[in-house]
């Protein structure tokens, strides 16, 4: 399996930062971001594998255009975040949602959701 980039958009560092050591111990490349703005900057020069948001996104200031960049390629998007999951369906519509996780959680759950994602995306290239 090739290494699969990870991005977190994540306002709480904690979490962050407690992510990205669990995903980095799990063979993961990861970056971290505090906002949707500075996705602006990734979008030419960093495409991830997958997205790990804030899922309270749409108060978020750059949504809209991280909304747009990313329902292009149809980047896979984790959200964590406090607002009900019929809420984040609504407001991310566009884009390619395959997993939610509502605070507090337990980060070896997201992370064995991440791996099992990739693990079977690469049993299906294989066959």
């Amino acid at each position: 399996m090739s290494i699969k980039k990870i991005l977190i958009i994540e306002r709480d560092q904690i979490t962050s930062l407690d992510l990205k050591h669990q995903l980095t111990k799990g063979g993961f490349s990861v970056n971290m971001l505090t906002s949707f703005v500075e996705t602006e900057l990734y979008k030419e020069n960093y495409i991830p594998d997958l997205i790990i948001a804030f899922s309270d996104m749409k108060q978020m200031e750059g949504f809209e255009n991280f909304k747009t960049n990313f329902a292009e390629n149809e980047t896979p998007i984790i959200c964590i975040g406090t607002i009900s999951n019929d809420e984040t369906q609504i407001v991310c519509k566009e884009l390619n949602i395959i997993g939610m996780f509502t605070k507090p959680f337990d980060s070896k759950n997201l992370i064995t959701f991440t791996k099992e994602y990739f693990g079977s995306k690469e049993s299906k290239t294989i066959h």
